[in-house]
């Protein structure tokens, strides 16, 4: 006898569906989580420690949200903690664009000073920090990026399709026309053939040394001083909070402000305060600090009191970050928008220009 079919209701149907899409989102859930995280690792290794659970089991859980690649580290992270490694020498076996070396010292002193859970806490903010002003310069960047590339683009259309054809139309007329038009056909012509292996090739060196060039625009140099004293403050900061000594967190330090052209500045004030000189005097020679800082810190000498005026001097660096950056979006937006006006501007007059000539003569 043949085994008749349970009629398809809507709650089976219903289940069904459900049954497929589950695994869908599981599968969209780990796709979120492919790369590595810091923050989101320590902040819930912080987490799992306060509530008693132990190094190893809480490195497995988090195993589990993360794709091979990424879980495969994890995986041998948690077999050397089962097998009795503290966790600052698990780590070593993890990339340094995992774990910089920066954080494996934090970690290793906040294990001798048994505060490993506030160090995690620590580092964690720190990356969140990270984050949100990385997310401030993109969304500062995005308006003008986006209206010099329309205007790019306008310029390629014009150039490459508009153009030829003008040229042609005004080829009788070659000897009446006007500056901005024979400037336009000029540069059409010499141009649009090598606009495709200048344009890619402009963008890959940009791409490359962006740093170096947007660091030397007049107003771009206030914000990044400002960005390398708040990556520099916010890490020394919580270096001396974990029990680093200071000479130890400084040269820790010389990675970490983002700027490998200042590097051999911070090497050298490490070396001088290991010689015996006062932090306030070895530190005047990083050219990135700012005078508010040195006053901070030499404030603190006699008390000793690092960790809380080097948090003090990163919160005022954040506040002069944010400033700067507010005040340079409120001048590059409307200078985008004025040179995309402008480029509209003189092509329709290059364009159109001749074409008005050309019809007044004719009506006269």
């Amino acid at each position: 006898m043949n085994e008749q079919r349970p009629f398809p209701t809507f709650s089976r149907l219903a289940r069904a569906a459900s049954d497929q899409i589950g695994p869908l989102f599981r599968r969209a859930r780990n796709l979120a989580l492919r790369k590595f995280d810091a923050g989101l690792v320590y902040r819930q290794l912080a987490s799992m420690l306060r509530g008693g659970i132990p190094l190893p089991q809480a490195v497995g859980f988090l195993t589990e949200e993360f794709r091979p690649p990424v879980a495969a580290g994890l995986s041998g992270l948690r077999q050397s903690l089962e097998a009795g490694t503290p966790l600052s020498a698990a780590l070593e076996p993890l990339p340094e664009t995992w774990v910089p070396r920066e954080d494996r010292a934090a970690i290793a002193a906040g294990e001798r000073a048994g505060r490993l859970p506030e160090v995690l806490d620590g580092l964690a903010a720190d990356r969140e920090r990270q984050v949100v002003l990385t997310n401030r310069v993109r969304s500062a960047m995005a308006y003008p990026i986006v209206v010099l590339s329309l205007a790019a683009l306008v310029i390629l259309v014009v150039l490459w399709k508009v153009v030829p054809t003008y040229a042609a139309l005004y080829a009788a007329l070659w000897s009446q026309l006007p500056l901005s038009t024979r400037i336009l056909i000029a540069v059409a012509n010499a141009g649009i053939h090598v606009v495709w292996v200048v344009l890619p090739a402009f963008v890959v060196w940009f791409v490359w040394f962006r740093g170096r060039v947007l660091r030397r625009l007049p107003f771009l140099r206030a914000i990044d001083a400002s960005l390398v004293e708040l990556r520099f403050a916010r890490l020394l900061s919580l270096l001396l909070s974990a029990g680093v000594p200071f000479d130890e967190a400084l040269a820790l330090c010389e990675p970490g402000a983002g700027r490998p052209d200042l590097s051999h500045q911070v090497r050298d004030a490490a070396e001088r305060i290991r010689n015996g000189e006062k932090p306030s005097d070895a530190l005047r020679g990083l050219s990135f600090l700012s005078p508010v800082f040195l006053w901070f810190l030499s404030g603190s000498e006699d008390r000793g009191d690092f960790v809380a005026v080097t948090a003090a001097a990163a919160e005022t660096a954040e506040e002069r970050y944010a400033a700067s950056l507010d005040l340079a979006q409120r001048i590059a937006e409307p200078l985008a928008v004025a040179l995309l006006g402008l480029l509209v501007g003189f092509l329709v007059v290059a364009c159109y220009g001749p074409m008005f000539r050309l019809v007044s003569i004719v009506g006269y």
